[in-house]
């Protein structure tokens, strides 16, 4: 079976749980015995990727592709086409493709093969319009900077994304042509500004080009005559970004559609949620035979704001990949860790504001914020106004042996989520012994029961479970034991073993 998987990132440096979902479902895929195989195309091409598994192709090898198509083998050789170094932003100016000279010898089995297909865009998790429009501030002063030509997008088959201001989303998006224009053809805007405007705009401009390089003739998988569809039997959709380029695949397919939602809008942002947003996620709900969800809480609130039919709606829990990092011995000056994303979804506000309660108790506590985000200004300056400065240490994205040595250094870790559908990284620490708190609800409580909860924004609740947990050593061993148990089987084969389940519901064995 050939699934086509659209994601927006592809490992946790971006979106922390969603990125480390689409990379343990989509590699678990690849190397179960069923035989799946995965194209996953995503905004960016960030290079830290493993090359020996992935093909990986940035959007300026589309015109070579579609100058001399050659399709992808059963079992594709080791070779990488890779755009410019890892970074922030990697513009299509500043992208340079370069085949491996000697690739390796083939994989060892057709049923591992997952390949890439990067599109230039500067779309980010969770970006705001506020967000999006300085990302692209900055990625247009870099492209002026650089003197390589612009890349221009394709128009083969393209057809127009209507998104609509408010109210329900139109399900099938309406064909605005269907000539093909020639390969090396630019829309109008593209020619000038190679980014859409706004968010919205360029979630379209997204979908159209996903539409042209999948089912143009790129050489990244069989096409027929006449521009016949690409050889794929489901098409999987991770989050609202993805969603209008799946509704445009869908149409212009007939394959079968699954929508994943790792948040909904109304989890990330409450009564702010946008209604483009929501409009996008109801379209996409509407068209799916199969939405997914990664706990049951999650799904409780996609039904209470949405309108569903129960009949679709599949949980699908997460899993974690295991840590390498030995266990830190006990320490006289206790570390209180949070991991995650500097936004308002996850609540470092109210770690912070919990962190001074319990530092009055334990005066030689340090607290840890590991990771990025847009927040971290104000929580730099909060932490000041609770007087915290000296005990506060801000780590930046954190990764690989550094993610795993942040985890084992602490003595208590803390996901302060205002709203958490999920939380992979309570396992992460559990699978290290650390003792964890939780907000009460969390999706993560779902498969693991070894954790103490909190009512979440409660900054009191949340000061007093710490306290217990730092004063308490026989309870956090307890705890760390439980832990270790429990999240012994919470591997990805597992929800990949589901999924493929799912897909083969919809398209057959």
């Amino acid at each position: 079976m050939r699934v086509l998987m659209l994601g927006w990132d592809f490992s946790p440096r971006l979106s922390g749980g969603v990125g480390s979902a689409c990379q343990g479902l989509a590699g678990a895929l690849s190397r179960a015995s069923e035989g799946t195989e995965v194209l996953f195309v995503l905004p960016r091409l960030r290079g830290d990727e493993e090359p020996e598994k992935v093909r990986l192709l940035s959007g300026d090898a589309l015109q070579a592709a579609q100058a001399a198509p050659t399709p992808i083998p059963e079992r594709p050789r080791r070779e990488a086409l890779v755009a410019a170094a890892p970074g922030p932003s990697v513009s299509a100016a500043a992208a340079a493709v370069a085949p491996t000279p000697e690739p390796a010898p083939a994989l060892p089995a057709a049923a591992e093969v997952l390949r890439m297909l990067a599109i230039d865009s500067p779309l980010r998790p969770y970006l705001s319009e506020r967000d999006y429009d300085a990302v692209v501030r900055k990625l247009l002063a870099r492209i002026r900077e650089t003197p390589a030509p612009l890349m221009s997008q394709p128009e083969a088959e393209i057809r127009e994304v209507r998104l609509p201001a408010r109210g329900r989303a139109r399900s099938a998006p309406t064909p605005a042509s269907r000539s093909t224009a020639p390969a090396a053809a630019a829309t109008a805007e593209t020619r000038t500004v190679p980014y859409g405007r706004t968010l919205l705009s360029e979630v379209e401009r997204y979908a159209r080009t996903t539409l042209a390089l999948v089912l143009g003739k790129t050489g990244l998988g069989e096409t027929g005559e006449n521009g016949q569809p690409a050889s794929f039997e489901v098409i999987h959709a991770h989050d609202w970004m993805t969603f209008p380029a799946a509704l445009l695949l869908k149409e212009r397919t007939g394959k079968p559609l699954v929508v994943h939602f790792h948040s909904s809008e109304a989890e990330r942002r409450g009564p702010l949620a946008s209604g483009d947003v929501r409009a996008i996620e109801q379209a996409a709900i509407d068209a799916a035979e199969r939405v997914l969800c990664v706990s049951e809480a999650s799904a409780r609130v996609l039904r209470s704001h949405y309108a569903v039919e129960y009949a679709k709606v599949r949980v699908l829990h997460n899993a974690f990949a295991p840590l390498d990092a030995a266990r830190q011995s006990e320490r006289a000056e206790p570390v209180v860790l949070y991991l995650g994303r500097l936004s308002e979804q996850k609540s470092p506000d109210v770690f912070l504001r919990a962190a001074a309660r319990v530092a009055a108790r334990h005066p030689t506590a340090t607290f840890v914020l590991a990771g990025e985000g847009e927040l971290y200004p104000e929580l730099a300056a909060l932490a000041e106004e609770l007087a915290l400065t000296g005990k506060v240490r801000f780590t930046g994205f954190v990764s690989g042996e550094e993610l795993a040595r942040t985890y084992a250094g602490a003595d208590v870790y803390v996901l302060s989520s205002a709203a958490e559908p999920f939380g992979i990284s309570a396992l992460e620490a559990l699978s290290l012994g650390v003792p964890t708190i939780v907000p009460r609800g969390a999706g993560v409580t779902e498969v693991v029961s070894s954790v103490l909860c909190f009512e979440p924004g409660d900054v009191a609740d949340l000061a007093e479970k710490i306290v217990g947990l730092l004063e308490r050593p026989a309870l956090r061993s307890q705890l760390s034991a439980a832990g270790l148990r429990e999240v012994k089987k919470l591997r990805w084969d597992r929800p990949a073993r589901a999924l493929r389940g799912i897909y083969d519901e919809l398209a057959g064995p």
